[in-house]
């Protein structure tokens, strides 16, 4: 199935597992992590969680889906920093991300009055449910925290059918708050266009000149042995 026939999703990963929901399911469905998948939002074993998310799949019929994943408060770590200088910000940030008890953390910082508010979580969670789930084709797109939902927060803590579709038409404006780096491809300049149009005329101009001054030198020397046997 193509990128764009995909069904849009939200996953809503909490401390014991994750609903989910798309368009076209009849209810909200729900994933318990086994103790040999995830204990204490550690891994414990990724090819445990692998298999149970495929049993997830297969047992609930789940259609190819763009997820969304939005982490529960339960499983990050938040701290506000404000009135600091540039240089303050950056040490007590990295002292308190140092705190998050994981190997690896995702972490981004999002603006807030006078400062920032710092939200961690494990990444090593994310992403073997990544994993997990584009193994079997689906596509992970965005993280949100919680935190940054706003009013949309009363949807995720009342997460019906309904309610987990009015999230996912608001995907479009939440998907600003993504923990995720998008990286845009870059565009060329006029100017990167041109030169690179010249380049390719200026090699070939090399190449005929360096042919040309070969083939003047074999003739040169040509000519003289023919003289010299004369």
């Amino acid at each position: 199935m193509e990128f764009n026939k995909k069904q849009p999703a939200l996953l809503y990963l909490d401390k014991n597992g994750f609903y989910y929901y798309q368009t076209g399911l009849p209810s909200v469905i729900s994933l318990a992590f086994l103790a040999t998948s995830v204990k204490d939002m550690d891994v414990i074993n990724g090819a445990s969680i692998i298999n149970q998310v495929k049993s997830f799949i297969d047992q609930y019929h789940i259609p190819l889906a763009i997820i969304t994943i939005i982490v529960s408060p339960n499983i990050t770590f938040e701290k506000d920093f404000v009135d600091l200088t540039s240089d303050a910000l950056e040490e007590k940030t990295k002292n308190f991300i140092e705190t998050i008890p994981f190997e690896s953390v995702m972490t981004k910082q999002y603006p807030i009055e006078n400062g920032v508010k710092v939200i961690g979580w494990n990444e090593e969670l994310y992403l073997e449910l990544k994993v997990s789930f584009e193994k079997y084709a689906f596509i992970v797109e965005h993280v949100i925290p919680y935190q940054l939902l706003g009013s949309d927060q009363a949807l995720i803590q009342n997460l019906t059918q309904d309610n987990a579709l009015q999230l996912l038409k608001r995907v479009d404006h939440l998907k600003q708050f993504t923990m995720l780096t998008i990286q845009k491809e870059k565009i060329p300049t006029v100017q990167e266009q041109e030169d690179k149009k010249d380049k390719k005329p200026k090699a070939k101009k090399t190449r005929l000149y360096a042919m040309a001054v070969v083939f003047i030198i074999l003739f040169g020397f040509l000519g003289y042995m023919l003289l010299k046997q004369h």
